[in-house]
């Protein structure tokens, strides 16, 4: 359903105008991501809480919240926070900033339908979630800031854990890193489909089946 995919025109950003809204072009894979997601967390019936580092401009949490109630948590740094509590705000998201409230944990074991934007080192206090997503963005860390958000999906362990990085990477140091998890099985470990990119990207130098690798592992 294309409407999953609709946000409203935020910015003039290019993408499919569709009435008042649009179609950005990373929101096919956003949407097949969500999808999965959905496809993989549970029952969706029930309200769930989700943490995901590196939050883009926030139209994953977005779609996702289409799908299913949550209390959603966007890891990333300042200035990008800007940017995403500016978007939301013109999605009509309710959301809050870090440096507004006293106790995250609070606020995620609430069951409220809202976004809290919180900078890095916000991890180290998330106590527990139903799922950590990390999408294309891991891949991206110095090894420092890998290592700490590794040993806090460990520390936290999530019914879920859902990222994907560049299968061009070749046994880089984060794959060898997200390789194992004690305590969970790997549900899902294939290359992303093209069909869930816009398909102006396919091109011989990039938009192969090879471009992400995608890797779901659930809590046993």
């Amino acid at each position: 359903d294309l409407e999953l995919l609709y946000s409203p025109d935020v910015c003039n950003i290019y993408g499919k105008k569709i009435d008042d809204n649009s179609i950005y072009p990373t929101s096919y894979r956003l949407g097949y991501y969500a999808n999965q997601l959905n496809k993989y967390i549970g029952d969706t019936n029930e309200h769930k809480t989700i943490v995901e580092i590196g939050g883009g401009f926030g139209t994953l949490s977005y779609i996702i919240n289409k799908l299913m109630s949550s209390t959603y948590v966007i890891i990333d740094i300042p200035q990008t926070l800007i940017n995403i509590g500016y978007v939301l705000h013109k999605y009509g998201v309710k959301f809050v900033l870090y440096n507004e409230i006293d106790d995250i944990n609070k606020i995620i074991n609430s069951k409220d339908k809202v976004v809290i934007l919180a900078p890095p080192l916000a991890i180290n206090e998330v106590e527990k979630c139903d799922a950590i997503l990390a999408m294309d963005c891991i891949s991206e860390f110095p090894v420092p800031a890998i290592d700490l958000y590794v040993e806090n999906i460990k520390r936290i362990k999530p019914n879920l854990f859902y990222t994907d990085y560049t299968n061009l990477a070749n046994g880089n140091h984060v794959e060898r890193k997200l390789n194992n998890f004690d305590g969970y099985e790997l549900a899902l470990d294939q290359l992303t489909p093209i069909t869930a990119y816009m398909s102006h990207y396919i091109s011989n130098d990039y938009g192969k089946d090879d471009i992400m690798r995608e890797r779901i592992y659930i809590k046993k």
